[in-house]
């Protein structure tokens, strides 16, 4: 900001020069800029990708991600969960479809909620969790 007139010409990183009262303004929720920039920008412009639903407010780095995706290898990008594992809550990677709603025994489930849609043979899907078969039974682990 200018010392003499107290207007501001340009901004901190998080924060966005507000044209008609010339003060800096901080950058809502779910939003980010860098140093000296006149706008915010939503965090699925950031280095996250379409997918990022937080990030720093003054970088950009992705901080959460849409359920179904996690971190890149090592680079802040979203990246989709590959098949057989899950992200409901954004976090920084996917869980294995085991450790999810359908049970230790799940083979394949929804990346977004960890309900289990494909279960190993010997076993029927009811709901979403897979349920061995009775004894002189059998499933193949797809159709209740």
């Amino acid at each position: 900001c200018n010392a003499t007139t107290g207007k501001c010409t340009s901004c901190s990183a998080g924060y966005y020069l507000n044209n008609t009262t010339n003060a800096c303004n901080l950058c809502p929720g779910g939003s980010f800029s860098l140093l000296g920039s006149s706008t915010c920008l939503n965090c699925s412009q950031g280095f996250g990708g379409s997918a990022c639903s937080s990030c720093s407010s003054t970088s950009g780095t992705c901080s959460k991600f849409l359920p179904g995706y996690e971190l890149g290898n090592g680079v802040p990008t979203c990246h989709p969960c590959q098949p057989g594992t899950f992200s409901i809550d954004g976090t920084s990677t996917c869980s294995s479809c085991s450790t999810g709603f359908g049970g230790p025994v799940c083979n394949s489930c929804n990346a977004t909620t960890s309900n289990c849609i494909q279960c190993p043979a010997g076993h029927e899907l009811v709901n979403v969790i897979c349920v061995k078969c009775e004894e002189g039974f059998y499933g193949d682990g797809i159709i209740p």
